[in-house]
């Protein structure tokens, strides 16, 4: 009975132990909450350095600033400038001599031979005109005329007024100005001309059918 008496008092010791320590527990103060950071203290740019007070947050490394300078070609390594160069010079000399070269009279020009780039320019060249007949190049002027004869029946087929520029005239073909000045004393052409230095501008075909002289009434009648 001793026993059973024993393990009673050690019992009731043990729930009056429990029931102190609850009540000691609704005593205790509550511990006071740290403040928490400001959204704006923990976004980048913020004050503060909330984003490391916060335990829960996951610190994101810095990524490497990516360099994004553009190492490009260089624009022209010497070669392609050299070809367009010698091209310039073949056109220029195709529109001066004003008659096709074949490539052999080409090359005698340059003095060396026309590789497989040049020949490829060449013949897509917008102001050239390329004969594969006899492997030939030609100037191609804004208006097929290099002669008196092509120039009046250039004039007599236009279906418009609106006459024809000298200045695309002179475009391969460099007696353009002397045949207009010839054709003008001949009344073949009308010529209309700069007043400050008498240069032609523009010139019509002169229909002569429509030139009828008038008589002023001073004529003596028979």
């Amino acid at each position: 009975m001793s026993g059973l008496a024993a393990q009673m008092k050690n019992f009731n010791k043990g729930v009056m132990g429990q029931g102190n320590f609850a009540q000691a527990r609704r005593h205790v103060p509550s511990p006071v909450p740290t403040s928490q950071p400001s959204p704006a203290a923990s976004t980048p740019g913020g004050s503060g350095n909330g984003a490391s007070s916060n335990p829960n947050s996951i610190t994101k490394k810095k990524k490497p600033i990516k360099n994004n300078v553009v190492y490009s070609q260089p624009a022209d390594t010497g070669m392609g400038q050299y070809i367009m160069t010698q091209v310039l010079h073949l056109v220029e000399h195709l529109k001066e001599v004003e008659k096709p070269l074949t490539r052999l009279q080409l090359e005698d020009f340059l003095q060396k031979p026309l590789d497989s780039t040049m020949v490829r320019v060449l013949k897509d060249h917008e102001k050239l005109v390329y004969d594969p007949v006899s492997d030939s190049y030609a100037f191609k002027p804004l208006h097929n005329i290099r002669s008196a004869q092509q120039l009046l029946t250039h004039l007599q087929a236009s279906t418009t007024a609106q006459g024809l520029s000298v200045k695309e005239l002179k475009d391969g073909w460099s007696g353009a100005l002397q045949t207009i000045d010839e054709l003008e004393a001949s009344k073949d052409i009308l010529v209309t001309r700069t007043k400050k230095d008498g240069q032609a501008r523009m010139v019509w075909i002169n229909d002569k059918s429509l030139n009828v002289s008038i008589d002023d009434g001073n004529s003596p009648q028979s």
